[in-house]
């Protein structure tokens, strides 16, 4: 059994020959052994600690140096690991509170408020 992160993928033959007690054995056989990589799934880190998201400032402009935000990768990225190598990162919102504000989210350069549907949202995270 290979329980490796990231086994190596490349087929490996096999040559067999059967022997009995009498001292016969066969003629030899060849099979190949095809590895298949699977998807491991992310794993949460430190599940007991809070999630702390940057200060935002109400009446300031969206972005810059005021109101950067935070990259949903760089967030989970302290948060989460995943063995797959060229793991991309990203989330979605499935719902949200809204008695203290709006969520908005920056999509392709341009930010966006999530509303109550988020399925388009976060299809796009």
């Amino acid at each position: 059994e290979n329980d490796a992160d990231a086994p190596n993928t490349e087929n490996r033959t096999v040559v067999s020959m059967v022997f009995d007690d009498d001292g016969a054995n066969s003629l030899p056989f060849t099979t190949t052994i095809i590895v298949v990589a699977h998807n491991d799934a992310p794993l949460l880190l430190n599940a007991a600690d809070a999630i702390q998201l940057p200060t935002i400032f109400e009446d300031a402009p969206r972005g810059g140096s005021t109101n950067p935000g935070l990259e949903v990768s760089t967030l989970l990225r302290s948060h989460m690991d995943d063995h797959d190598a060229n793991t991309v990162y990203g989330l979605a919102i499935v719902n949200t509170a809204s008695s203290g504000g709006s969520w908005e989210v920056f999509v392709e350069g341009q930010w966006r408020e999530v509303e109550n549907d988020t399925s388009i949202i976060s299809a796009q995270l």
